[in-house]
């Protein structure tokens, strides 16, 4: 019974930062802080973490948020440069590009393992493993919630 509570709380948190997706007025910094609050918000529900503790989780999370969003943005760029380079068949500059790419994921992949090793001050190994299991589970659920939006979005325009 609380699973179904906290799966419905959970559902109406997230619709409310997807409607925003639709705001063109909304700006992103905005939106990136209410997705990071709700997140936040089902951390401490998941994770069972209180006060203080939980203040030095969020400091912790904080502190890679920034470099993975950057890292995110970059490996983006890469692959859109990469798609049109593949138009443009420019074999040199595709080896180029996909070596960034591609340094570009390990450097994500190790900023992961840096966040891991630095919740691991607060945070036990089962917890830790709650919170990897989350964030994939948030992040597919973000990801899903933002699609049926574009797609309504790409509904709702005139022809």
């Amino acid at each position: 019974m609380k699973t179904r509570i906290t799966s419905m709380v959970l559902l109406v948190f997230l619709l409310i930062p997807v409607s925003v997706f639709s705001s063109m007025d909304t700006p992103p910094e905005e939106l990136r802080e209410r997705i990071v609050t709700l997140r936040n918000w089902r951390l401490m529900e998941v994770l069972d973490l209180k006060g203080a503790r939980a203040e030095r989780v969020f400091s912790i999370l904080k502190r890679f948020d920034r470099r993975r969003e950057e890292l995110i943005r970059e490996r983006r760029r890469l692959i859109h440069k990469l798609n049109q380079l593949l138009k443009e068949g420019d074999t040199e500059e595709i080896n180029r590009t996909l070596k960034r790419l591609l340094d570009t994921e390990i450097s994500i992949a190790k900023l992961k393992k840096e966040e891991l090793n630095a919740l691991s001050e607060v945070l036990s190994p089962e917890e830790r493993a709650r919170y990897l299991l989350f964030i994939e589970r948030f992040s597919r659920e973000l990801k899903r919630l933002i699609g049926i939006e574009r797609r309504g979005l790409k509904r709702d325009r005139p022809e």
